[in-house]
């Protein structure tokens, strides 16, 4: 994602991807590492063993914060 505002964007996330224990945004928060790129954001590996990610261009674990999270449910 290029042109990620850590003040204004916020990304949603279904709760338990890929059979992950994320349930709220601070669980996606603890899912991100730094590199060189960004901040990546590991969501999980599906049943096919593929890995799932987000790369948030240019943008610093540091700057960001819950806020810039949601987990969601579908109804």
């Amino acid at each position: 994602v290029k042109g990620f505002s850590t003040s204004e964007d916020v990304i949603e996330v279904l709760s338990s991807v890929n059979g992950t224990s994320i349930s709220a945004a601070a669980d996606i928060l603890t899912r991100v590492t730094s590199t060189s790129d960004g901040a990546l954001i590991n969501l999980g590996t599906d049943s096919a063993g593929t890995v799932h990610t987000i790369l948030l261009e240019d943008v610093s674990v540091d700057d960001l914060t819950a806020a810039n999270f949601s987990a969601v449910e579908i109804l």
